[in-house]
């Protein structure tokens, strides 16, 4: 799931391979997206608001015009010889850099991948993680990448320099959702494992211990914050969305 940046419309994706917009205050359907082979496993929406972008299983990331639903772009894993690497694996997980300028996607192949959104060319790939990526999330200031592990792990990266800070267990089950508070403060993550933990950042690397943890029904698949970070939404294997207000 994610949230616009105009706190207007949340976006779902789905086992369906469909994707669904929501307008934020009432929950009424606005619109449905087709288009995916695959199941629809994360996406991300541009600060302006205008474009949405999906990752699936069906190894493609998507664009679209957000108010309109018309497909702008389709990028395969298998283009460019800077994919090589990376040709098997499903998009489990993508995130956008703040300044809407890179699409981070990292699947079950380990591999972390960077897009130019403008142009939709791979620049270039992250090696060295050993587990299967089921989350991704870019500090607000463009420096730090989180990526959540199916061993319930935390890999933390240089983003520039493509190089690893540090790994930290934190989950006893796969981390299926990971986001950056607006501050940049605090990484929260969402697990399998039915929490969500809240943790501290700071000097480019992850506190031992979590500031808060917040227990869910069922597996936690999705984390989405507010712009202002004032709310939280997870979305849970048991097919509900619950809505947390922050401090």
């Amino acid at each position: 799931m994610v949230i616009s940046s105009d706190n207007q419309t949340l976006a779902s994706g789905s086992w369906d391979e469909t994707i669904k917009l929501w307008q934020l205050d009432s929950g009424a359907l606005l619109n449905t997206l087709s288009g995916h082979t695959g199941s629809v496993r994360s996406l991300a929406i541009t600060p302006d608001s205008q474009t949405l972008i999906s990752g699936s299983f069906d190894q493609t990331i998507k664009l679209w015009h957000l108010n309109t639903g018309a497909l702008i772009n389709t990028l395969s894993k298998d283009i460019g010889a800077v994919s090589a690497l990376a040709r098997q694996g499903a998009v489990a997980h993508i995130a956008l850099s703040p300044n809407a300028e890179i699409i981070v996607s990292g699947g079950d192949d380990g591999i972390i991948q960077l897009w130019q959104l403008a142009t939709g060319q791979p620049i270039s790939i992250l090696t060295g993680n050993l587990s299967c990526i089921y989350s991704l999330a870019v500090s607000p200031n463009h420096q730090i990448l989180a990526a959540g592990n199916i061993n319930g792990a935390i890999t933390l990266w240089q983003l520039d320099t493509g190089a690893c800070l540090g790994v930290y267990q934190v989950h006893s089950a796969p981390i299926m959702a990971t986001v950056f508070s607006p501050d940049g403060q605090r990484l929260i993550s969402g697990s399998t494992d039915g929490t969500i933990k809240s943790w501290y950042v700071e000097a480019d690397t992850l506190q031992a211990l979590p500031i808060d943890t917040l227990e869910y029904s069922d597996a936690v698949m999705s984390l989405t914050l507010s712009a202002d970070g004032k709310t939280l939404a997870a979305g849970g294997a048991d097919g509900t969305i619950k809505i947390w207000q922050c401090d």
